[in-house]
């Protein structure tokens, strides 16, 4: 099928011209909708104007900002008959505001941008450790993790494009909502009901700058695979004992090689403090690991390590190495690895944090590994004392129609068993829908729909594998 793809004239009318179709694969090879049409809109206006037209497909208009949701759909679409609302060329940092800790940045801007604009501020970005071309506001909106804690916490407002064709703010927009951030606002908070849906199509938001501490010193570790629960223990101790505030990341050893780092247990625990509180707290760590034997690294022996390298860096919003994630984890640039890179699908389950329960769900996922022969990898991402982000991504050959099958029915039987032992995705990929996983009658589901009948009757944003 041919795609077209659209701008506006000179009177700001949307034209259409006739144009490749985009690279319709993805990384997990799941069915791709390609679009009938790609809109490229160079302003908020031209969106707005492209909206008021309405659609002419049969599934709505679908926003994406930067497409690269690798291991989850990446760009493609739930449906045929979709327009494709190409978001990449609202790229303006609009704002930054190092006092009071904010930028505001349109949906096109950039991990790197933002960063780069960051360099000697004392301000930084809560990163995600994926690609630096990845959209800030786009990870955000699907709820990614970043370095520092899930990204959702610096979303303080965000501006949104309604079905109506209007143009509105919610949550907290400087400076007519007051100068100190309040993402919750006053009465029932807003801004927390557009991520994960199609309400509205959001042009830029409010993200919180984190303050640059005096010194961050990343410490990285090695741990025997017989250790992993003693060591989630250790770990849970030093988050109970505020040794980190960070996201604390631990790679099984088959993780860490997917990820293309050395292939064994590794993990990276950020601290941050005065000299001297980073000195004591380093020294508290290193004898809490070493009684389970884990072994804390010098930096000189993990300098060739790619992903090593790129992780300490990105804890301090630092984005410059972390495209050699993408090309060890991948095998292709950011912009080959929808059409030429490894295959990759990832399942993001939240699980307690316990030893009981990661090694529940971790035994479900080897399980399902060796049944159909993929190769899968468990990264914990820890959100603080009582809960992680478990990680898991299945690398395949895409070449391979074997493998790939076998590929897709492992995360299938990996999602549904982990959802059976109480530890339900808190990210869906464009194959899974809500009702996959979680009931479509509570009153989450009720109120969603509700929302979504009122804000965008005729169903010009097309339907979200979110909502029921």
């Amino acid at each position: 099928m041919n795609s077209a793809t659209s701008h506006s004239d000179t009177s700001g009318r949307i034209t259409a011209t006739r144009a490749a179709a985009p690279n319709s694969r993805n990384v997990s090879e799941l069915p791709a909708a390609e679009p009938d049409r790609i809109h490229r809109p160079d302003s908020v206006d031209e969106l707005v104007s492209l909206v008021r037209e309405g659609c002419s497909g049969a599934g709505g208009f679908r926003a994406v900002s930067s497409g690269f949701n690798w291991g989850l759909g990446s760009a493609s679409g739930p449906i045929p008959g979709q327009h494709l609302v190409d978001l990449s060329a609202l790229d303006t940092v609009r704002t930054i505001d190092v006092e009071r800790g904010y930028a505001i940045v349109e949906a096109g801007v950039t991990q790197a941008q933002l960063c780069d604009a960051l360099t000697g501020s004392g301000r930084f970005l809560n990163c995600t450790a994926s690609s630096p071309e990845t959209s800030v506001l786009g990870n955000t909106m699907d709820r990614g993790v970043g370095l520092r804690h899930q990204r959702t916490e610096d979303l303080l407002g965000l501006e949104i494009v309604t079905a109506a064709a209007d143009v509105g703010t919610v949550g907290w927009w400087p400076p007519g909502s007051g100068l100190a951030p309040n993402k919750y606002g006053l009465g029932p908070s807003s801004v927390q009901v557009f991520p994960q849906s199609t309400l509205g199509i959001a042009t830029a938001a409010v993200v919180r700058l984190l303050p640059t501490p005096e010194e961050t010193s990343v410490l990285t570790f090695t741990a025997a695979d017989d250790s992993y629960d003693a060591l989630i223990e250790v770990l849970r101790g030093a988050v109970r004992d505020r040794l980190s505030d960070a996201v604390i990341k631990v790679y099984d050893a088959d993780s860490s090689d997917i990820y293309g780092g050395n292939a064994t247990v590794t993990g990276h625990i950020c601290l941050d403090g005065s000299a001297d509180v980073v000195s004591a707290k380093r020294a508290d760590l290193a004898g809490r690991l070493a009684s389970i034997g884990a072994r804390v690294l010098p930096e000189d022996e993990f300098a060739d390590d790619p992903l090593a390298g790129a992780v300490a860096r990105l804890y301090r919003g630092d984005v410059s190495k972390s495209e050699s994630i993408v090309r060890a984890s991948l095998g292709r640039s950011t912009h080959e690895a929808d059409a030429a890179g490894r295959g990759w699908i990832f399942v993001l389950p939240f699980v307690p944090f316990t030893a009981a329960d990661l090694g529940n769900a971790r035994g479900i996922v080897r399980e399902a590994g060796t049944r159909h022969g993929v190769e899968v990898g468990t990264t914990v991402n820890v959100l603080g004392h009582d809960v992680v982000d478990l990680v898991i991504a299945i690398r395949f050959d895409r070449a391979s129609a074997n493998a790939t099958e076998a590929a897709h029915r492992a995360s299938d039987e990996i999602q549904r068993a982990l959802v059976d032992a109480g530890y339900p995705p808190y990210r869906l990929d464009t194959a899974h829908h809500r009702s996959d996983v979680a009931p479509g009658t509570d009153l989450n589901a009720v109120v969603a729909a509700r929302l979504k009948d009122a804000l965008d009757p005729t169903g010009l944003f097309g339907p979200s594998r979110y909502l029921s």
